[in-house]
């Protein structure tokens, strides 16, 4: 009964030019009306943006099993053709690729027959990488000073140069960007580059750290219409979902700034004559956090910013399929004054990378939001 009903409202549906609300029992209707306008420029239609929302149908009409003749009008090549990021993007230098691994994006890979850099050098890491940059045109840009080599697994001990992989947008199934397919070995780099940062940072006043982060929500608020697209590209939701995932992360990163300033230890009763007891709160090191693909930049402000306002120094994975505004929120840390290696982002091999973290005696903290499976 229920799939003939909402077969029906699907066949009707076909005939409406006016969208109104995502919700399950006009999801047909809302779909009809994006199908016969046939406006592909990923713009609102009565207030719902065409080609995010195509997620949302897709996986309707998947879960149900009567809808799927419908989801052909969201793979037409038009749709394919407006999934490039950068000529959405008012500021294009948002768009990364790289790895963010002490202050500067980086090709995923090392050369084997380098050793791993000392932890009390942050430059001699970054130097066997190749830069990946991207300039205000969109067009990107790279030099090595490693030769590279031949294939790699993204496993432990093992270099992955020249490795990338496909972002692709859930609504159209177009490729958003190539991104660097990290493993083992970039995390543990990254690892190392936090852990030199570790000293500096936590011994800079709080309120110098909170100079910073506050720093870090004005860009990101300023940005919050380029973030929120990218979120919308690589992730599938609803432009003004995105929108709204935007303001929670500023959020986060505003409140954790003020907090930072607010770290206090305690003075208790001792038990005997002649001795006072105190209590203070430092921060633990190196913080290895792992976030989810559903919430990719408010998950990463709650995690990071209150790492960072702690003193911590922080190497991130995000999501296989949702690093894009990852990478942005970390040039827009490094644009607020972080210093290099206090915050790295590292995405691809997730097993790889989570063994990196387990197995590295300098991380000491664990944040990890995500499935049972992932968490396995």
């Amino acid at each position: 009964m229920l799939a003939r009903r909402f077969s029906s409202l699907a066949v009707r549906s076909l005939r409406e030019t006016t969208a109104t609300s995502i919700t399950l029992g006009n999801a047909s209707a809302a779909l009809g009306a994006a199908g016969a306008r046939r406006d592909w420029s990923g713009r609102s239609i009565s207030g719902i943006d065409v080609a995010t929302s195509a997620t949302v149908f897709k996986k309707t009409t998947t879960t149900l099993g009567f809808l799927s003749p419908l989801s052909r009008l969201f793979s037409s090549s038009d749709a394919v053709a407006e999934d490039a990021v950068s000529p959405r993007l008012t500021d294009k230098s948002l768009l990364q690729t790289g790895a963010f691994i002490g202050g500067e994006f980086v090709d995923a890979g090392r050369d084997e027959t380098t050793s791993s850099p000392s932890s009390s050098s942050s430059s001699s890491s970054s130097s066997s990488y190749s830069s990946s940059t991207s300039n205000n045109n969109g067009s990107s840009s790279s030099s090595s000073s490693s030769s590279p080599s031949s294939s790699s697994t993204g496993e432990p001990g093992k270099n992955n140069i020249g490795k990338t992989y496909d972002v692709v947008n859930p609504a159209t199934a177009g490729v958003v960007a190539r991104v660097a397919r990290c493993g083992g070995v970039e995390a543990t780099v990254a690892v190392e580059e936090a852990a030199a940062a570790f000293a500096g940072w936590k011994n800079r006043p709080a309120r110098e750290r909170a100079a910073v982060l506050s720093e870090w929500a004005r860009l990101i608020a300023e940005s919050s219409e380029d973030l929120a697209t990218i979120v919308s590209l690589e992730s599938g939701k609803p432009l003004a979902e995105a929108r709204n995932e935007l303001s929670s992360a500023v959020d986060a990163v505003t409140w954790s700034a003020a907090e930072a300033i607010r770290v206090k230890g305690s003075v208790l009763s001792s038990p005997g004559r002649g001795r006072r007891m105190l209590t203070l709160k430092q921060p633990v090191g190196v913080a290895g956090l792992i976030t989810p693909w559903n919430f990719p930049a408010s998950m990463v402000t709650r995690k990071a910013a209150p790492a960072l306002a702690a003193g911590c120094t922080v190497v991130l994975k995000p999501a296989e399929a949702t690093p894009l505004v990852a990478l942005a929120l970390a040039e827009l840390a490094r644009r607020a004054g972080v210093p290099p290696g206090v915050f790295n982002v590292v995405s691809g091999d997730a097993a790889a990378i989570g063994e990196a973290f387990l197995k590295s005696e300098a991380v000491r903290k664990i944040g990890f939001t995500g499935s049972t499976a992932v968490g396995r």
